[in-house]
């Protein structure tokens, strides 16, 4: 009776306050966090930025397996138009599609005081970092969030559709196609299924009508061979493995810990527990939840994020799949997340005796959510600087600019750490200027090239074949003509010995 009694509550006093003012809070922190951050929030997110930035001048990056054709398709024009403030505007948008994902699951099942759902998703900490971000979790999130949100309305054509783009924005998606396949079978809609394969099947053939390579020997069916010979990722990491549940001591010596261990920093560590308190309310009575309709709708909504979860902790401690257990692969559930939190935070709230009245429960979780960003103050995080492998960027892109002479013997370069091309405005993929890194480039020593290469990130990669050591530098006959220096980070250049 008490869940009724909040729902009343809710249902009857308009709710625009207590979303749309969390909502503007965050969009304003967002953009000034976009407008004043000289850096990026990791390479990736360097990466991706080029990768749009050049997307019109380069069609190719529209299939390309690293750019994702998902991510090129939203954050290309606002990059070509708009920069790095038109790409970052784009994935403050998505930030609050996932808002708005999470706010119409809880009403869907019929959560207390659903609002609390938006609080909670932009009270992520990860959540705001990457809404100024260029990277590819949020929009996986969005489209993902919208899936399953159709699925709960039964609305099998947009799941359907929704599902077909998720492995074009990264490689859970192939996971969510068989589960999306698994609830068409289910429910018994034949029809759709059709569907779900669609976004691949397109993404192949365009690939394979844009690069038109050597024929596979499969005659009119070589093109759905092409997305898969051109997926780079290694079957084994070339990260070290990690933890399984708790921590594990690296070959560095630094402890890492499991993705278990480090949710409270995803979801924000005041606000966890009521994750945990939702898991717990979701599951209890489990037996009769799976017998009626709407309890398997609330199972499957606080499955999917632990499932995520389960799956990459495995795959970090097993070495597989190039995971390198980075915390943001869990933010692409962050709708679901969220929507776990509001219930326990519902279903807590009137148990402690507090009062179900105007904005309180709103007001609380806000400033649970808000008080861990108060340490900023102290250790600055926001807004992003220029970090040291920045800094040799810039070091390195001025010595290559400004030597004309090596750059006239030398007229084409290549570096480790994306952020070189940034600052030289070049495109990675520009023959004319740059060369592919990797072991093949290594072994052909081409002799008009420069390379750039540190110990971190150019030893480190989810494809094997882009992991190049010092040693496999030298054997090969490349000699070092430069070092670079900032701070504990030391950079080379090399060019092909004589």
């Amino acid at each position: 009776m008490v869940e009724e009694a909040i729902e009343l509550h809710s249902q009857r006093r308009s709710w625009p306050t207590a979303v749309w003012l969390p909502v503007a809070i965050f969009a304003v922190l967002s953009l000034w966090a976009a407008a004043t951050s000289k850096g990026f929030l990791e390479a990736d997110a360097c990466t991706h930025y080029l990768s749009a930035s050049f997307g019109f001048k380069q069609p190719l990056r529209f299939v390309s397996v690293w750019d994702r054709p998902l991510f090129m398709i939203l954050y290309t024009p606002a990059a070509a138009w708009g920069g790095v403030i038109g790409a970052r505007f784009v994935s403050l948008i998505l930030a609050l599609v996932c808002a708005w994902c999470a706010w119409r699951t809880a009403q869907k099942l019929k959560i207390p005081l659903p609002e609390l759902a938006v609080i909670f998703t932009l009270g992520m900490p990860l959540v705001f970092l990457h809404s100024f971000a260029e990277l590819t979790e949020l929009p996986f999130a969005a489209v993902a969030g919208l899936a399953l949100l159709a699925f709960l309305h039964r609305k099998w054509g947009a799941m359907s559709l929704l599902l077909a783009l998720a492995p074009l924005g990264r490689p859970e998606g192939f996971g969510y196609l068989l589960l999306g396949a698994a609830a068409l079978v289910l429910y018994r809609q034949w029809r759709w299924l059709l569907v779900l394969p669609a976004g691949l099947v397109a993404w192949s053939l365009v690939g394979w009508l844009m690069t038109r390579p050597e024929p596979y020997g499969y005659g009119v069916l070589d093109f759905l061979l092409w997305l898969p010979r051109a997926w780079p990722y290694s079957a084994e990491s070339m990260y070290e493995a990690g933890p399984l549940l708790l921590w594990k001591k690296q070959s560095t010596g630094a402890y890492a810990s499991s993705f278990l261990l480090r949710l409270p920093m995803l979801v924000g560590p005041l606000l966890f527990p009521f994750v945990l308190v939702g898991t717990w309310v979701y599951l209890r009575d489990w037996r009769r939840k799976i017998c009626d309709e709407g309890g398997r709708d609330a199972l499957v909504t606080m499955l999917l994020p632990w499932c995520v979860l389960a799956g990459h902790s495995f795959l970090w401690w097993r070495g597989l799949m190039a995971s390198n257990g980075e915390l943001r692969y869990l933010l692409i559930n962050a709708p679901q997340w969220a929507v776990i939190g509001a219930m326990g935070f519902a279903w807590a709230w009137p148990r402690l005796g507090l009062p179900v009245r105007k904005l309180r429960p709103a007001l609380l979780a806000g400033v649970l959510a808000a008080v861990p960003a108060c340490a900023n103050l102290y250790f600055r995080v926001v807004p992003l600087p220029l970090y040291e492998d920045d800094l040799l960027s810039i070091q390195v892109a001025n010595w290559y600019r400004e030597n004309d002479e090596l750059r006239q013997k030398y007229p084409r370069l290549t570096a480790s750490y994306i952020a070189v091309y940034l600052y030289l405005e070049y495109s990675p993929t520009d023959w004319d200027r740059t060369v592919m890194w990797g072991k093949k480039m290594v072994k052909q020593r081409p002799g008009d090239v420069v390379v750039i290469w540190d110990e971190i990130n150019g030893t480190k990669n989810a494809d094997a074949s882009m992991c190049v050591t010092r040693e496999e530098l030298e054997k090969n006959g490349w000699r070092q003509i430069e070092t670079f220096r900032h701070g504990q980070r030391v950079w080379y250049a090399f060019v092909a010995g004589e």
